[in-house]
């Protein structure tokens, strides 16, 4: 979960978006994150350029997650199914503790 913290830090997206993001909508190539329109809560499509350290740290979670496609947070016993919300929000709410974040007003 600690890549769910990474990448909720510098677009600023709600969880929900990023518990949806899938590998196709990091586009390595060209330094954009692609954030979906049925992802997010107003219904708008965000591509996000992205500096290139950004996509080495992302690309470094995903060798190390062995993930090629789907969806960047699968759901533990269906890989073609996003992870719950519930668990993404337990999950992450770990990763926030062992990162020893502050408690943000409202929210993870």
């Amino acid at each position: 979960m600690e890549l769910a913290l990474f990448l909720a830090e510098p677009p600023g997206r709600r969880l929900g978006s990023i518990q949806q993001l899938r590998w196709v909508d990091v586009w390595f190539d060209c330094s954009i994150v692609h954030w979906r329109a049925e992802a997010g809560t107003k219904g708008y499509k965000w591509d996000v350029p992205m500096p290139a350290d950004f996509f080495e740290t992302v690309r470094g979670f995903q060798r190390a997650l062995g993930a090629v496609g789907g969806c960047v947070f699968a759901a533990p016993k269906a890989r073609d199914g996003i992870m719950d919300g519930q668990l993404f929000d337990k999950w992450l709410s770990v990763a926030e503790r062992k990162a020893e974040l502050p408690k943000l007003e409202r929210g993870l």
